[in-house]
């Protein structure tokens, strides 16, 4: 168990194995599944939480960082990844050890040495991805047009005395942000609580685990899974958080949160 106030005790369990480094989790409703990556190691990963069920694939003939995997509407075992500074899609029936190969491909970043991170579907199906800050932004969005106006921080992390990196965010149906928070050699407190409206850190929760690079809901939307690392630690560091690499999953949080939404991917060939 992980104590997060005297008041409060969440239930968290490694439903994987060990990773070096997990990221981008994704619940889709009619696999019942969660779609995450590893990656470092370039692959996609599936947890089946009915059967305990956990598959791993390899993207075909590519050798490089996958940073994100969503499924595609109305397209079954087709899903939109990020492979290195490009997105293209891929097939896979969420089984085999291989994906296709990937089709599609487009060049988001052209900056030597960047790569994609974490990406997140908005409610009509629009892929976003961010830049890497210490701090969380809120915007006034448009849902039609997709427009972003009126930037404001609502909670910045290099301002605090948590001395962790902010990594990927999910929302609960309270309107409260749960921020997984990056620190590779110090204790600190992994995933934070916060009130978005008017920027208060509400909780604080400490894990077994370094490393917590992202946090999705689960079955029932009432669990959360998260997304952690194991690379970069020494051996006194894993034997101390020994769950650091595993995906996790975290119940009797009191609180549900919302299902990932399906890309609606543009499949159509880049031209040269």
């Amino acid at each position: 168990m992980s104590s997060l106030t005297p008041q409060v005790m969440f239930n968290v369990e490694p439903v994987s194995p060990t990773l070096t480094l997990g990221e981008g989790p994704h619940w889709h409703p009619p696999t019942q599944s969660l779609y995450f990556v590893e990656l470092f190691q370039g692959k996609i990963n599936r947890y089946h939480p009915e059967t305990n069920g956990y598959f791993s694939a390899s993207i075909e003939g590519y050798n490089g960082i996958v940073s994100l995997v969503i499924p595609i509407e109305f397209k079954p075992d087709t899903f939109v990844v990020g492979l290195g500074s490009s997105i293209g899609t891929v097939e896979w029936d969420g089984r085999s050890n291989k994906t296709s190969r990937p089709k599609y491909m487009k060049l988001i970043d052209d900056t030597p040495g960047n790569n994609l991170n974490d990406g997140k579907v908005d409610a009509i199906g629009r892929l976003w991805i961010d830049t890497y800050k210490y701090m969380v932004e809120a915007h006034d969005f448009d849902i039609a047009s997709g427009d972003l106006s009126n930037r404001k921080v609502i909670f910045d992390l290099s301002v605090t005395k948590i001395e962790s990196f902010p990594d990927g965010i999910t929302i609960n149906r309270d309107g409260n942000l749960w921020l997984a928070c990056f620190n590779s050699n110090q204790e600190s407190f992994p995933i934070l609580k916060i009130d978005p409206n008017t920027g208060t850190l509400l909780m604080t929760v400490q894990l077994p685990a370094y490393q917590i690079t992202s946090v999705a809901s689960g079955p029932e939307l009432d669990q959360l899974y998260m997304t952690t690392g194991s690379i970069w630690l020494t051996e006194e560091q894993k034997c101390k958080q020994p769950y650091s690499g595993a995906l996790l999953r975290v119940t009797n949080t009191g609180s549900t949160g919302f299902a990932g939404v399906s890309a609606k991917y543009n499949l159509c060939p880049v031209e040269n």
